[in-house]
């Protein structure tokens, strides 16, 4: 099985990366095929609003140049995606965010009974990183998922969450929660 990781901090080595990492290295024990994309390393612009790329049905037709083309093809290739980000201010990092904006034009007549997706039918996971308690702190973003997911009319299969990020345990517990994501996949 092909899976796509998609890594949205800002810190390529910080507690994030840490978690999907230990993730990472179980689903390769398992046999799977793992790319990681890493936001910071792309050139990605944020949406302009134009819905240019409602225009366009046979392909995702963003009229920017940057490299999410590139991105989406990974996406929409892959079996399973797993979005990683630490949470910001209730949400995912603006790495992130400016990331998950793009995919609007990876849906094609929202809200009608032609509502399609280049993503339909795929496996998401997310993987969210906290410095405080989960209770209180990613309620939204956890709604944000799902409705991220239904846009996309992708299957969430579950959304992690690893808080305490500075607590002195916190190696022991992202253990306990890539594992749990490994054994979602298997």
């Amino acid at each position: 099985m092909k899976i796509l990781t998609i890594l949205g901090s800002p810190k390529k080595n910080g507690k994030t990366a840490s978690v999907l990492g230990l993730f990472e290295e179980k689903i390769k024990q398992q046999g799977h095929n793992v790319k990681r994309i890493d936001i910071v390393d792309y050139n990605v612009n944020g949406c302009k609003g134009c819905m240019a790329c409602t225009q366009k049905k046979e392909e995702p037709g963003c009229i920017q140049k940057d490299d999410v083309p590139a991105i989406f093809n990974e996406l929409i290739n892959a079996d399973i995606l797993v979005y990683a980000s630490p949470l910001y201010g209730w949400d995912v990092s603006s790495q992130m965010k400016t990331f998950m904006d793009r995919h609007l034009c990876l849906v094609k007549d929202y809200k009608t009974p032609a509502h399609y997706s280049f993503l339909v039918n795929k496996d998401i996971i997310s993987l969210t990183t906290c410095s405080g308690n989960e209770a209180g702190n990613t309620d939204l973003l956890s709604q944000f998922y799902s409705r991220f997911c239904n846009m996309l009319r992708c299957r969430s299969l579950k959304q992690f969450t690893v808080a305490g990020s500075f607590n002195p345990d916190f190696t022991e517990r992202a253990e306990v929660i890539a594992q749990r994501m490994a054994d979602e996949i298997a």
